[in-house]
C-alpha cells in the first residue's frame, strides 16, 4: 500500500526548492556585482580590470548631444537645480544640465555652456 503525501508537506517541499532557488540566484547576481563593482565599492571590475570613473557632466552631454535640436532651453544649475522637473515648463521642451557641485563660474561649465551657446538652435 502505497502512502500519499499530505498537501501540507507538498506545499512546504516546494516553498522550500522556492527559497532555495531564489536564494541561487541571489547569490550569483552577488558574486557577479562583486567581481564586476560597478559603483566600486570593494576593489573595482576584478574581471577585465577597466574601471570607469563616473562623470556626471560627461554623461548628461553624452545624452544631451545627439538630441541637442529636441530641446529649446537648458537648464543649468547645481544639485538642487536637478530636481527641477523638464515637463513643468509649459511651451517649451527643455533639458536638465544640472550636475552635483555645478557653479556657472567654473570652467567645465563655461566651455559647456559656450559649445551650447554657439550650435544653432531653434526660436
Amino acid at each position: 500500500m502505497r502512502i500519499k503525501p499530505r498537501p501540507h508537506r507538498l506545499l512546504a517541499k516546494h516553498l522550500a526548492a522556492l527559497v532555495v532557488t531564489a536564494c541561487v540566484i541571489a547569490g550569483l547576481c552577488l558574486v557577479i556585482n562583486f567581481l564586476v563593482d560597478p559603483l566600486w565599492y570593494l576593489r573595482g571590475n576584478l574581471v577585465t580590470g577597466v574601471n570607469f570613473a563616473f562623470n556626471e557632466r560627461i554623461a548628461k552631454l553624452n545624452q544631451l548631444m545627439p538630441r541637442m535640436q529636441d530641446y529649446d532651453c537648458l537648464i543649468v544649475g547645481s544639485s538642487r537645480t536637478t530636481l527641477l522637473p523638464e515637463r513643468r515648463f509649459s511651451g517649451h521642451h527643455c533639458f536638465n544640465l544640472a550636475f552635483s557641485g555645478g557653479r556657472i563660474t567654473s570652467s567645465s561649465s563655461t566651455r559647456i555652456i559656450s559649445a551650447l551657446a554657439a550650435s544653432p538652435h531653434r526660436c
